[in-house]
């Protein structure tokens, strides 16, 4: 993905979760109610990147990985990503068992020429450099408050420069709770902040969650559209 990192960095939104349960309950719109998740990040004009696999890692997408998996679960998956099921929550990681964990998936994962995305939650700004030590290709979740604690500038400096961070934008802006307004704000500061980055992909941190109004995914898709064409 280094080709993108010239000017404002990609923007992937992870539609998986809100598109799996808004297909089980049959609430997406109308003009996507028959779409695959393909067709739906191909209409909303956004990166369908975490479906079809980056032209870097084109060897199968994303795959699932648990963190007790076996060398049977990593030749039956080929992933050309393996992102850990599961996220480090610095409130109960365990110790420092994740650690020896981390090093030991990220050498399987790279001896098979793929890459190593590891989520965070919650407060980790902390863990980040020790994470980023271990090998990992990518650390996925980083956002300010009221969900994390460390904005993309700060996490840069904190976990290396080395590393992929993907996130910035907290969930919880994506929900009806939070005025549109007070969202619209937040996604154009994390916008600007992000802008000249090295290693980023901005998106919401963990995913879209199920409950988000679709107008808010077409208004992100819509302002960092608008804002590649004036960095780029």
């Amino acid at each position: 993905m280094k080709d993108s990192r010239r000017g404002f960095p990609p923007f992937i939104l992870d539609l998986s979760r809100w598109y799996t349960q808004r297909k089980a309950d049959r609430s997406l719109p109308d003009a996507l109610s028959s779409a695959s998740l393909q067709q739906l990040y191909e209409q909303l004009e956004l990166y369908p990147w975490v479906v079809e696999g980056h032209t870097a890692v084109q060897k199968g997408g994303i795959a699932d990985l648990p963190w007790d998996y076996s060398e049977e679960m990593l030749e039956r998956s080929k992933g050309g990503v393996y992102l850990l099921r599961g996220s480090i929550d610095p409130e109960g990681s365990g110790g420092g068992s994740w650690r020896s964990l981390l090093r030991r998936a990220a050498v399987d994962v790279h001896a098979r020429g793929s890459q190593l995305f590891v989520r965070v939650s919650g407060c980790a700004g902390g863990l980040l450099h020790e994470i980023s030590e271990t090998g990992v290709d990518c650390i996925e979740g980083v956002c300010c408050p009221p969900q994390g604690d460390t904005m993309m500038t700060k996490a840069r400096s904190i976990a290396g420069k080395h590393v992929l961070l993907w996130g910035g934008l907290p969930q919880e802006t994506l929900l009806p709770s939070w005025e549109h307004r007070d969202f619209k704000k937040m996604a154009q500061y994390i916008a600007e902040e992000a802008c000249c980055e090295p290693n980023v992909i901005v998106g919401a941190a963990g995913g879209v969650p199920p409950e988000t109004d679709i107008s808010r995914i077409r208004y992100l898709a819509g302002l960092y559209k608008q804002m590649e064409e004036v960095f780029l």
